[in-house]
């Protein structure tokens, strides 16, 4: 599992790729990907921010937040090509795109309309 300084540097390396682009669309080949919404509800969301909340990964959008946990062995890779262990996958405006990977499957996006409380 990614300790807080391995998730603030994700943080700190996707946050100026992410922040103002617009999801076109989300796919969720691993059944237990997504948890709270579904995938219509993230089309033309626009990304505002990337922040980390303990060991948790933040996107900020206008429609809502998408929660991250890596878990154990997740990766957040920006223009990757999705590979065999890909569980998300985001396309992004100018044809870019967002894949978590997680070959193990502790890992976790979540879908919230504002951040649930502690």
């Amino acid at each position: 599992m990614p300790e807080l300084p391995e998730v603030e540097t994700i943080v700190r390396s996707l946050a100026p790729n992410l922040a103002g682009r617009r999801i076109e669309a989300a796919a969720f080949p691993g059944p237990r990907a997504l948890r709270g919404a579904p995938e219509p509800a993230l089309a033309g969301a626009e990304i505002e921010s990337v922040r980390r909340h303990g060991k948790f990964i933040v996107v900020g959008t206008n429609a809502g937040l998408l929660v991250i946990h890596l878990g154990m062995t997740g990766k957040l890779l920006f223009d990757a090509v999705p590979g065999p262990y890909a569980r998300a996958v985001f396309a992004l405006d100018g044809g870019h795109r967002l894949v978590y990977d997680d070959v193990r499957q502790f890992g976790c996006v979540e879908w919230h309309r504002s951040l649930p409380p502690p």
